[in-house]
């Protein structure tokens, strides 16, 4: 079972796939400006068809766009395994027990992901840092903003004057 749910998720391209030696291919991150229109606006949403997660929230319901895009796995994943030939023990096939195992599955794509060695973590990082640096200057456009970012990017040194 959890092989066939490790393919669906790859099917999918939200899980990182054993690579075994060859270079690691991540899965898309969703528009962050989607996300936040969506959590505040609840505008927009997952695209059903062409799933992206939002690595950067966390893979629980605190992100409103994270738990709709499991979900969506999850109905889609009990949906084929309900037509399936294999028949599979009922429990399985509960919405909330699919939810459960493809958080555990995409736990260890964000973990890999996050690792310093993939170019995938420097990526999301520089994303973050500009994102970051965005948020805070249109925030108050009209005042002047001096911003000089440490080695963290959360922790920049903000001056308004």
């Amino acid at each position: 079972m959890q092989a066939k749910l490790q393919s669906f998720l790859n099917d999918q391209k939200v899980r990182v796939p054993s690579t075994r030696g060859k270079s690691i291919s991540c899965p898309q991150c969703a528009d962050p400006e989607a996300v936040q229109k969506y959590e505040a606006d609840k505008e927009g949403g997952p695209n059903k068809d062409k799933v992206f997660m939002a690595w950067y929230q966390p893979l629980s319901s605190a992100s409103l766009w994270n738990w709709d895009v499991i979900t969506i796995l999850s109905e889609k994943e009990q949906t084929s395994l309900k037509s399936s030939q294999t028949k599979y023990n009922d429990s399985w096939l509960q919405l909330s027990e699919l939810m459960k195992q493809i958080v555990v599955c995409l736990k260890e794509t964000k973990k890999i992901m996050a690792e310093p060695s993939t170019s995938f973590s420097r990526t999301m990082t520089v994303q973050h840092c500009r994102r970051y640096r965005k948020v805070v200057v249109s925030i108050s456009s009209h005042e002047h903003i001096t911003i000089k970012p440490s080695l963290k990017c959360r922790r920049s040194i903000i001056n308004i004057r």
